[in-house]
């Protein structure tokens, strides 16, 4: 016997009121989720330690780029300039506490991820080996964010009471496993 159908309503069981709201919306409400959990694993505050970038007291810090970034990668975003649609959203600023950089701003701040001349040095060397394929040294940036990495990872591990090996497969996708 097929299920009961329910019966349409006459009217919907909400009042619209033509006013408009008031305060700050947000279609990103989500991403206040993962900034606490950001937050909650210390990874802006570890950034501030490992990859220091500012040389002034004003502008953002580099915990905020990481933050704004992981934000733009969670809510779909897959380039630069899709961190201008995060910083129009006054919602997003108000449940961060700060307005997210803008894409200029963060091309500037991953610019100091690169080091011209440990690419220029490590081409020169894969050139003598006559290899085709070389990979440069990390700068202090880069092995700054790899402590953040690190550290993170064994906060997360503090939480997991099944052990202290995980398995990264190839494209990075973290699968858990009960191997």
């Amino acid at each position: 016997m097929p299920p009961k159908k329910t019966p349409v309503q006459e009217k919907t069981p909400f009042a619209i009121d033509p006013r408009p709201l008031t305060g700050a919306l947000t279609a990103r409400a989500g991403l206040a989720a993962v900034s606490r959990v950001l937050r909650s694993l210390g990874i802006p505050a570890a950034c501030e330690e490992y990859v220091p970038v500012r040389k002034r007291h004003r502008g953002y810090r580099s915990g905020e780029y990481i933050e704004s970034l992981a934000l733009l990668h969670a809510s779909g975003g897959d380039c630069m300039s899709d961190m201008d649609i995060l910083r129009a959203e006054e919602g997003v600023s108000k449940m961060l506490g700060y307005l997210p950089p803008g894409a200029r701003a963060v091309g500037d701040f991953l610019d100091q991820f690169h080091d011209a001349a440990l690419v220029e040095q490590a081409r020169q060397l894969a050139q003598q080996q006559e290899l085709i394929a070389f990979v440069p040294e990390q700068n202090q940036l880069l092995e700054g964010l790899g402590k953040v990495v690190t550290e993170s990872v064994h906060r997360i591990s503090r939480h997991i009471p099944c052990g202290t090996v995980a398995t990264v497969d190839l494209d990075g996708t973290i699968i858990e496993s009960e191997k």
